[in-house]
């Protein structure tokens, strides 16, 4: 094959990994991401930079995968990834996998405070570009049926919201505007926010490294809620 072949099929080659990741919304696992970026099943590394013509991207994370390892932190890792797609028009993370629609139980606050900083990295870097939803009905990759969307949780709160949470009258997307300001302006203390409509906002706070041991805090929260007077407390797990 002469030079002049190899050189129209290479363009070729370029043109097609263009159009198939230029023109297509993609929607991927986030294990899968690197992969993906990467091109490895396609070639397309050798031909053209993925991160580079990928127009629309979105990254599915399912929380029934996690059954006893919180992979929060392995999931904030990942969407570093999402910083090199310099020519997205659209990025947004779904999270699935149950829990309330809205993210108001243990699990999803837990994944949440783990993704917060990389959420907001995200927000800042793209701006309108970038969505993240908690949804309903979808499984495998198949779309969703609903979703609630969560970007509004890190919008900054200003001093009248704060004044509707210290007097228990805040909505829970308000709650969640106070609650994710404090996760990203908090130090060495740990803080989780269990929230719901009739329990606006309850913080656990300690100075032990307690969130490496899932099995330990989950006890104590059920501990808490064994003991709570039921018709005063209203706990999502």
């Amino acid at each position: 094959m002469c030079q002049s072949q190899i050189k129209s099929k290479l363009e070729l080659t370029c043109r097609a990994g263009e159009m198939f990741y230029g023109k297509n919304k993609f929607l991927i696992w986030w294990h899968g991401l690197g992969d993906f970026l990467s091109g490895v099943s396609t070639d397309t590394k050798a031909n053209g930079s993925v991160e580079l013509i990928v127009r629309n991207v979105t990254v599915r994370y399912d929380m029934n995968e996690d059954k006893k390892n919180w992979r929060g932190k392995k999931l904030a890792t990942e969407l570093e990834r999402l910083f090199c797609l310099e020519n997205a028009n659209s990025v947004r993370i779904e999270i699935i996998g149950g829990g309330s629609f809205e993210g108001s139980d243990i699990k999803s606050q837990l994944l949440l405070k783990d993704i917060c900083p990389i959420v907001k990295r995200l927000i800042d870097h793209f701006g309108d570009r970038f969505k993240i939803d908690k949804g309903c009905g979808g499984f495998g990759l198949c779309p969703m049926r609903c979703f609630w969307p969560l970007k509004k949780y890190w919008d900054a709160p200003d001093d009248s919201i704060r004044e509707k949470v210290n007097t228990g009258t805040a909505s829970f997307e308000e709650h969640m505007r106070v609650q994710v300001e404090a996760w990203l302006s908090e130090g060495s203390p740990s803080e989780i926010s269990l929230c719901s409509d009739k329990f606006p906002a309850a913080l656990w706070q300690t100075h032990e490294p307690f969130l490496e041991d899932t099995e330990w805090l989950l006890q104590q929260l059920h501990g808490i809620v064994q003991e709570a007077d039921s018709t005063e407390w209203e706990m999502l797990l």
